[in-house]
């Protein structure tokens, strides 16, 4: 059965935001989840908390991610896909400049 929510649309977007600012994995995920939609963009920053985190869910995280990105991209090259998986396992080992090639290739995709 789906979630009803009485919050706002506004207030939802705050919740992820400010959870987000404050580095809080488990309260990030818990906006996100009633988020009613997560762009990519900011599935990168969950992506973030949980590599900074070393969360033991972020190889899958990154894998649904990385599968998003790919159904959602026109014109999509298995080198494009490539540089995503790349960056990905950066971003899982610490590299920070990582998490902006995934942004801009998220940002970059339609």
């Amino acid at each position: 059965m789906p979630r009803r929510h009485n919050n706002s649309a506004g207030e939802l977007n705050r919740s992820f935001e400010t959870a987000i600012a404050h580095g809080d994995l488990n309260l990030a995920l818990a906006a996100a989840a009633d988020l009613p939609h997560v762009s990519l963009e900011r599935a990168v920053r969950l992506l973030v908390l949980m590599a900074d985190e070393r969360d033991r869910r972020y190889a899958r995280a990154a894998a649904r991610w990385m599968s998003r990105y790919a159904a959602e991209t026109r014109d999509l090259t298995p080198a494009m896909l490539a540089d995503v998986a790349e960056a990905l396992a950066e971003l899982e080992h610490g590299d920070l400049d990582a998490a902006e090639a995934l942004l801009a290739a998220a940002r970059q995709r339609a």
